[in-house]
C-alpha cells in the first residue's frame, strides 16, 4: 500500500531522519558545555613542582658493574567480550558493540553505509528517500552503529537503534546527573521526559532516559518515545538510544533493555 506522504516525504522517513537530528544535535550542545568545563580545568592553577637540589657529595661508585635491565614486552590490552544473546545477532563500530535481534539490520555507517542503505531501500519504494536522507547524514557523523526493525508490520515509522560517540578530554569532570541534565535542556521543548534515573548495567553505570515525542501536521500525528542511556567509557561518552512508535515501546522494551546489556566497548 503506498503511504501518504507529508513535508515531501512519508511519515516513516519523517520519523527516523528526526530522530537523527535531535540525537547528533543533543549530544553535539551537550559537547559545548564539556569543552566550557574542560577550558575552566584548563585555566586553574597547577601544583608547580620543585625538582631537589644537587647532592653536595656525590654518591659512591658502584663497585661492580650493574647487569642490564631487560625491557618488558608490550602486552596486548586484553579485549572485552559481550554476552551473545540465542537468536540474536551482533553490530559493531568504532570499537563499541551490542546485539539485537535477527530481523534488525543495519551496521557501521563508517564502513558499511552502502550496505545499511541498500537494506533500507529492500523495504520498499517508499523508502527510497529515507535511504538517501541516511546516505547523506551518515557518510560524515559521529553515529558508530545504526540499527532498524526490517518488520515494519503495520507502524506508521520505523524502530531504530543509534549509538554515537563523543571524544572528552581525559581530566574533564562531570557527573552523569549534570550530563544528563544537558541533555534534556537540548531536547527540543515538546519532548516530555517521563523516566530519568541513573541505573547498573552488566559492565557500566549508565544515565538513562525516557522521552515521548510526536511528529504531526495537518493530517497526522504519530507519538514516539525514545529510550536514551549516556555511559561514559574512559575519554568518550557513549550515547545509546533505542525509538520506536508509543504504542510498541511496551513489548519492545524488553528487548530494548536486553540489548544494552550487551553493550561493551573495547578498551584502545
Amino acid at each position: 500500500m503506498h503511504q501518504r506522504r507529508y513535508f515531501g516525504m512519508t511519515v516513516v522517513q519523517v520519523g527516523i531522519l528526526a530522530g537523527l537530528a535531535v540525537l547528533v544535535g543533543s549530544v553535539l550542545c551537550v559537547g559545548l558545555v564539556l569543552i566550557l568545563a574542560d577550558r575552566a580545568a584548563s585555566a586553574a592553577p597547577r601544583e608547580v613542582v620543585i625538582a631537589s637540589p644537587a647532592l653536595a657529595t656525590p654518591p659512591p661508585m658502584p663497585t661492580s658493574a650493574p647487569r642490564p635491565t631487560l625491557t618488558p614486552e608490550p602486552t596486548a590490552t586484553p579485549g572485552v567480550t559481550s554476552t551473545p544473546v540465542p537468536g540474536w545477532k551482533r553490530f559493531e563500530g568504532s570499537g563499541a558493540e551490542l546485539w539485537l535481534p535477527e530481523n534488525y539490520k543495519g551496521g557501521n555507517p563508517a564502513t558499511g553505509l552502502e550496505t545499511i542503505v541498500a537494506e533500507i531501500r529492500a523495504l520498499g519504494p517508499d523508502f527510497d528517500e529515507i535511504a538517501n536522507e541516511v546516505e547523506q547524514n551518515l557518510s560524515d557523523s559521529h553515529v558508530a552503529i545504526f540499527a532498524f526493525d526490517a518488520n515494519v508490520g503495520d507502524a506508521l515509522t520505523l524502530t531504530t537503534v543509534q549509538v554515537i560517540s563523543e571524544s572528552l578530554d581525559s581530566d574533564v569532570e562531570i557527573t552523569m546527573d549534570a550530563y544528563l541534565d544537558a541533555v534534556i535542556k537540548n531536547l527540543p521543548a515538546d519532548y516530555r521526559v517521563v523516566e530519568r534515573k541513573i541505573e547498573i548495567l552488566d559492565r557500566y553505570q549508565a544515565g538513562r532516559l525516557s522521552v515521548d515525542y510526536k511528529i504531526t501536521d495537518q493530517q497526522v500525528s504519530v507519538f514516539r518515545k525514545r529510550l536514551i542511556y549516556a555511559i561514559r567509557v574512559d575519554d568518550a561518552m557513549w550515547v545509546v538510544q533505542y525509538l520506536t512508535e508509543r504504542d510498541d515501546f511496551k513489548d519492545a522494551l524488553p528487548i530494548f533493555e536486553l540489548s544494552i546489556q550487551t553493550f561493551v566497548v573495547q578498551p584502545k
